[in-house]
């Protein structure tokens, strides 16, 4: 809701409509693309009931270093837009 009102609001508040699209665009594939599969990997991987057997420990220690390296970068891209 929050990013909803933003986008509403630098909608209504900018002059130049490039700078929402950047700000959506950005928000929209960084938010889907790289941040949610990232978090929700992280989740799964908390879950006691998991079916832990499916990954090796070093290909999950792997995957735990991707998927927070991508929430990390997906909010860099993001707060650097803003910051544009």
């Amino acid at each position: 809701m929050i990013l909803y009102t933003g986008c509403i609001l630098g909608a209504v508040f900018v002059d130049d409509i490039a700078v929402v699209f950047e700000f959506v665009g950005s928000f929209g594939m960084s938010l889907t693309s790289f941040t949610l599969p990232a978090v929700m990997y992280l989740m799964m991987i908390r879950n006691p009931k998991a079916f832990h057997e499916i990954e090796s420990e070093k290909q999950r220690l792997w995957n735990k270093i991707g998927s927070v390296f991508m929430v990390v970068f997906s909010v860099t891209n993001m707060l650097m837009v803003v910051v544009k």
